[in-house]
């Protein structure tokens, strides 16, 4: 878990997570390491978050990212993004909303969606 709220990053809110890192999520790849081979996943507490985080995550090429939000907030980003220059290819590379579509509502639910599309992105490179 990498976020930049220290208050938020401990067992209360993350108690099963390997490790917990407080970063500027504006230079996020100087705190953490991040590969071709890695997933990553996108949940901030707001859209100019995941944007930053997002280009960086772009320019990173990790195997995936996805980003979670709202039909509503992605077509917001894809839109800020593309008015960036970002190709439309690069966008649609990225898994936004995240999860597969089973009309998740629960917070179980979309860990269930996100994980079961994980597992499937995984299994395609096999």
């Amino acid at each position: 878990m990498v976020d930049d709220r220290q208050d938020y990053l401990n067992d209360n809110y993350f108690h099963l997570a390997n490790e917990c890192i407080t970063a500027d999520l504006e230079r996020i790849e100087a705190f953490v390491r991040i590969n071709s081979n890695d997933y990553t996943v996108i949940m901030t507490r707001g859209h100019q978050f995941d944007e930053e985080i997002l280009r960086q995550l772009i320019a990173i090429k990790p195997f995936y990212i996805g980003l979670m939000g709202s039909k509503h907030k992605i077509a917001m980003i894809r839109k800020m993004m593309k008015n960036e220059g970002f190709a439309t290819e690069t966008l649609n590379q990225i898994y936004m909303p995240i999860g597969l579509e089973i009309k998740a509502e629960t917070p179980a639910e979309l860990a269930i969606s996100l994980s079961a599309e994980l597992i499937g992105k995984r299994a395609e490179t096999r």
